[in-house]
């Protein structure tokens, strides 16, 4: 997306909201603009918005803008674990265009700042370069020559000034902070917080923070603590739940800390109940989500923790509500947006072990609000436990009838009725992978177990769903499914479930392989093509040559070529590309996604073609051919040569056109009506002529 769009866009939509008569900007961002700052390309803009705005730090207009910056980095946060590639491709061009701007030395240090901590804040990376240069730079407080300790003393009075009063509100409230503290800061921090009875407590659990260097510190400084402070731990729950998690190092000091808790307190450890839970079927990461309204005698609070079944628990988040009535709020919009089921709360009990063993094998670590989360449940909940998928299936089912497993299989496409099922296809294939059935043997049959775990955790979410959900009946489908997968042979039999989803494998695949186009284009200067736009099988040939960007998008170059030629833009359309079309098929809907796909991803070096069909039933059929690429940019398209009027609408095609031209020159009685009714009646009327001007006013508006 281009910067000047998005400040376009946003500065739109400041003075909608803030035109001195209605100054207050909405609690939640309408549907278009939070589709519009869902993409990678988008993040950036708005970092680069961020570090160059004309608005002080403190308005309303800058925390509205970083508003629509969090939103898009919580929507790019996930692409870490989807398509890592990708992640680390754009986060890379995002530090650089960070690290360029502090090289420039004129940037707001405030504005840096906001910026910086709210990309870290969703664990997007920044370059140590940047920090540095921050550390150096920002000073929040009036005196230019403040000290670390100084600025430690002014960060533990606005703790006591806050409403800070237990270590969870400490570390939920501070843990993007502390995210930017350099090393001795956060040393005088944890130094500091001894202050307060509960900064054991703070520290065990800002082991589980995502930045390393401050979970170092946190080990540093608990390793220094003198062994009677470990009688402050009020919630040993948190050693217990970590010593699963950490390195074999951490799992030896942890023990000796447990003793000296053991030794001089004992702590009642404070635990929960779980009311109710939501929970989706897994998407087509293996990724699903689980969501608990828990109560305890401060009141209730929510967890939600995005869990991976080739990761485990990924992560979560943990807030305490100000009253129940939140929850049934919260819990309509999940279920609505997320496809969420209500389920039984023993469901986290069948689900949480065997996804904990699966954070030890993948060496997830776990977060500071799953630890917390975890702490509060039963001891047997939140403990790793290893699942077979054959011995849940056996639990569930016993040794199925061969018959019985056919039937589910034959039915196993009504498994689509679920939109999670819908997404289980893969994006990445394997080299070779041209038909569906290649991707069923080279793919989903590769490994089983990928398969078999959505299916398995689908069907307990089923046998656990609650009666109003209606979707419990689909659990013996689910399991059967699974355990025709991990044991039967499939040669020569009908798959439907798999052929379906192989077939979207595919198509995933090309859609995959424009983004990384549109990517590579992207990155590229913006350059002007010499393009000729030819009518097919028109004698003479009616044709223009234009000047165009290589980024213009094939929805403008739609635009573009409907208005040189001189049709109406009243039918359908379409634009090939050797064995792709754009949109695919011939639906009007698919057309939103010309947007993202830009000429110069498809015509790259002289000589390269393009076809273009306008109107199926007459089919017009265009070739485009990139002629030259220009070393300047082409900020306006322009037509700069052509040939011929275009056809009449509707006039039947090729022949339709071939016969009018005859009738032109005959211009008989019996021509006159056909004449008459294409608009080319006019005695003056010559098909050679076309006004190049008026095609390149109108081309203006681009």
């Amino acid at each position: 997306m281009e910067l000047s769009t998005l400040i376009d866009v946003f500065e739109g939509y400041l003075e909608e909201h803030l035109d001195g008569e209605n100054e207050l900007l909405p609690e939640e961002l309408p549907d278009e603009i939070v589709d519009l700052i869902d993409t990678p390309q988008a993040l950036d803009a708005l970092v680069g918005m961020g570090i160059s705005c004309p608005y002080e730090v403190e308005t309303d207009e800058f925390q509205e803008l970083l508003r629509w910056l969090e939103i898009s980095a919580i929507n790019f946060a996930p692409l870490k674990r989807m398509n890592p590639a990708l992640f680390n491709e754009f986060a890379e061009q995002i530090s650089d265009g960070l690290i360029f701007a502090v090289e420039d030395e004129e940037i707001d240090p405030e504005q840096l700042y906001a910026v910086v901590r709210t990309l870290k804040g969703q664990q997007i990376p920044v370059s140590d370069l940047v920090m540095e240069w921050l550390h150096v730079h920002y000073e929040p407080a009036q005196d230019e020559n403040i000290n670390v300790e100084e600025l430690t003393s002014a960060m533990l009075q606005g703790i006591r000034s806050s409403g800070i009063h237990n270590a969870q509100d400490f570390v939920f409230m501070m843990e993007a902070e502390l995210a930017m503290l350099p090393a001795p800061g956060l040393e005088n921090m944890l130094e500091a917080l001894s202050a307060f009875d509960w900064y054991i407590d703070a520290a065990v659990m800002l082991l589980s923070h995502h930045e390393p260097v401050l979970v170092q510190q946190a080990q540093s400084f608990l390793a220094s603590v003198p062994d009677k402070e470990w009688g402050k731990l009020t919630n040993s729950g948190y050693l217990t739940v970590l010593r699963h998690f950490v390195s074999d190092e951490l799992k030896t000091q942890i023990d000796y800390w447990q003793r000296q808790v053991l030794r001089y307190h004992k702590p009642k450890v404070q635990k929960a109940s779980v009311v109710e839970v939501l929970a989706t079927m897994p998407d087509g990461l293996g990724g699903t989500i689980l969501t608990a309204l828990v109560k305890d005698n401060s009141g209730y609070a929510v967890w939600n923790g995005m869990i991976r079944l080739d990761m485990g628990i990924a992560e979560s988040v943990y807030r305490p509500l100000d009253t129940k009535a939140e929850w049934q709020s919260l819990k309509q919009k999940i279920m609505a947006d997320a496809d969420a089921y209500a389920v039984e709360p023993v469901f986290i009990k069948n689900v949480l072990p065997w996804m904990l063993t699966i954070n030890q094998k993948s060496q997830t670590p776990l977060d500071i609000s799953a630890l917390f989360f975890l702490t509060m449940l039963p001891a047997e909940w939140a403990k790793p436990q290893p699942a077979k998928l054959s011995d849940i299936i056996d639990n569930r089912l016993g040794h199925p009838d061969t018959s019985v497993v056919e039937h589910a299989r034959s039915i196993s496409d009504s498994l689509l009725i679920y939109p999670a099922v819908n997404t289980w296809f893969e994006a990445s294939l394997p080299t070779g992978c041209k038909t569906p059935r290649d991707v069923i043997n080279k793919v989903f049959l590769e490994d089983r177990t990928v398969l078999a775990k959505r299916m398995v955790f689908s069907g307990l979410l089923c046998h656990f769903a609650t009666k109003e959900e209606g979707i419990s009946k689909h659990e013996e489908i689910f399991l059967l499914n699974a355990y025709d997968i991990l044991n039967n042979s499939f040669s020569r039999k009908k798959l439907p479930l798999l052929q379906v989803l192989a077939k979207r494998s595919l198509e995933a695949v090309k859609h995959e392989q424009n983004m990384l186009a549109a990517i590579e284009v992207m990155a590229e200067p913006d350059v002007g093509y010499v393009v000729k736009v030819e009518l097919d099988h028109t004698r003479p040939m009616v044709w223009r040559r234009l000047n165009i960007s290589s980024k213009t998008s094939l929805i403008d170059l739609h635009i573009m070529i409907q208005i040189a030629m001189g049709w109406d833009d009243s039918h359908l359309f379409q634009f090939e590309s050797g064995d792709e079309s754009y949109p695919a098929g011939d639906e009007e809907s698919g057309y939103e996604q010309l947007e993202d796909i830009m000429v110069g991803m498809l015509l790259r070096e002289p000589g390269d073609q393009l076809q273009y069909v306008y109107d199926f039933g007459d089919y017009w059929a265009h070739t485009i051919t990139l002629e030259k690429v220009q070393k300047k940019r082409c900020l306006t398209p322009k037509v700069t040569a052509g040939s011929r009027c275009c056809p009449p609408e509707d006039c039947g095609g090729i022949p339709g056109y071939e016969t009018l031209l005859k009738a032109l020159k005959r211009r008989s009685d019996d021509d006159l009506e056909l004449l008459e009714w294409s608009g080319w009646d006019d005695e003056d009327f010559d098909p050679k002529a076309w006004d190049k001007e008026r095609v390149n006013s109108q081309l203006c508006g681009f």
